[in-house]
């Protein structure tokens, strides 16, 4: 499963994911503040409906996006529910889009009429994707396998509009394996895993990528996007993972990458090799460092235009990568990091 999704409780630390790193492109200047005492009271409109938990927190309803058409009959459905059928409901659960703004996976029709109510501010709950509504990961296996056809309609619009490759996964995975994952990796959540429907973009280059990224914020199925284009990934991913939702509220997700990355995948696997292998040895912690960040910094040449240098200098870099599979100790490593750094310093 891609970085965007490993190291953080499934819950969503509400409070820090909120107030770091949402003041983006998505948010009007001057016109919406969430980090201020407002961003900490129910807004009285909300509360006639919503409640709050320990992992909530206020957030604008400028910020917050539906991911789904909401229709005139769902808002009185969520109406009627909200006179007293059900009682309060719990917070919104949403997800970071990626622009500053927040989309909604559970609670659209809430949010819409809460929104016309005159609501502010509204409870939400942050947390990665998901597929919400299923109860198992046999249902989560065949809503996918129903929204086959819609995430292949989606993924070639992509391509349609900015060119390239398009590859489609074709198989799917077993009940035993997501129901293993829904449980080490999500906490349980039955609609946690999304890539049971994923694709691979190949961009003409890597001067797409920022154009490409654009698009995939500007489309309302996209629930959220992983952008380790801007931002690179601590094991040198460059690329972005869109998340995008179909109808019936499957996630999916489209890779989108380029050629110049591509090339460079060997001499990255090779390095990240001595890197996983020797990760936990304390005597090689530093050289370990050393080529981690080395292997970032190929990563970024070929992004950054350099791949013709990085190809010339291909049979160095897969040499030393040999070497250090090999090497045991710091004596043999260090000397190999060594020509690793001068090899990328002359790029």
């Amino acid at each position: 499963m891609h970085s965007y999704k490993k190291g953080l409780l499934w819950s969503g630390l509400a409070m820090g994911l909120a107030l770091g790193g949402c003041a983006g492109a998505g948010t009007p200047a001057g016109k919406v503040t969430y980090a201020s005492a407002e961003s900490f009271m129910l807004d009285p409109v909300a509360k006639t409906n919503i409640y709050e938990t320990p992992f909530s927190i206020s957030l604008p309803v400028e910020l917050l996006v539906t991911v789904e058409q909401v229709s005139e009959e769902g808002v009185q459905i969520a109406r009627k529910m909200a006179d007293g059928t059900r009682g309060k409901r719990k917070p919104i659960n949403v997800t970071k889009r990626g622009d500053g703004t927040f989309s909604i996976i559970d609670g659209n029709r809430t949010y819409t009429m809460m929104r016309g109510d005159g609501a502010r501010t509204l409870p939400v709950v942050i947390s990665f994707p998901y597929t919400k509504d299923v109860k198992d990961a046999s249902e989560l296996i065949r809503k996918n396998e129903l929204a086959r056809g819609q995430f292949t309609t989606k993924a070639e619009e992509f391509r349609q509009a900015l060119g390239g490759a398009l590859e489609l996964s074709e198989g799917l995975p077993s009940l035993g394996e997501v129901e293993a994952r829904n449980k080490a990796q999500f906490q349980g959540n039955p609609g946690g895993v999304t890539d049971i429907l994923n694709g691979r973009l190949v961009l003409c280059s890597a001067a797409d990528m920022g154009r490409a990224i654009a698009y995939a914020k500007g489309r309302r199925d996209l629930m959220a996007i992983d952008d380790r284009w801007a931002t690179q990934a601590e094991d040198g991913s460059m690329d972005a993972i869109a998340y995008l939702v179909m109808d019936n509220a499957v996630v999916g997700q489209l890779r989108i990458t380029c050629p110049e990355l591509l090339a460079v995948g060997d001499i990255a696997d090779c390095l990240q090799g001595f890197v996983s292998g020797q990760a936990g040895n304390h005597k090689l912690r530093k050289v370990v460092r050393r080529v981690a960040a080395a292997k970032r910094q190929v990563i970024r040449a070929a992004a950054a235009g350099k791949g013709e240098a990085v190809d010339a200098l291909r049979p160095q870099f897969l040499a030393i990568g040999a070497g250090l599979a090999k090497a045991k100790d710091k004596q043999a490593a260090e000397p190999l990091a060594a020509q690793l750094e001068a090899l990328i310093a002359g790029l």
